[in-house]
């Protein structure tokens, strides 16, 4: 198995020529660039950039406070304690 995969390694590194080898392309700008990559102004990428995730952490927590509930349900005031009971009148026959 190996022989064969040598032979055949052999076989393909024969068949290029000298005149099938390209220099690699030079650096330089890439024809495709991304969204971001137009953003070479120092004082947008230093600051631009951080207040838009700031604000957009901001809108979130707006959104989660909004919509959160209200807090603890209200509880009932406690008991009164017992107003004192004086002793019983007691009974007048007239």
């Amino acid at each position: 198995m190996e022989d064969r995969l040598r032979r055949a390694l052999a076989a393909r590194a024969e068949s290029i020529g000298v005149r099938d080898l390209q220099p690699a392309a030079p650096p330089g700008p890439h024809l495709r660039r991304g969204r971001l990559s137009g953003l070479r102004r120092p004082w947008l990428r230093r600051f631009g950039l951080p207040l838009a995730a700031a604000a957009a952490a901001a809108a979130v927590a707006v959104g989660y406070l909004m919509t959160a509930p209200g807090g603890p349900p209200d509880r009932p005031l406690p008991a009164r304690p017992p107003s004192p009971v004086g002793p019983a009148p007691s009974p007048t026959y007239s």
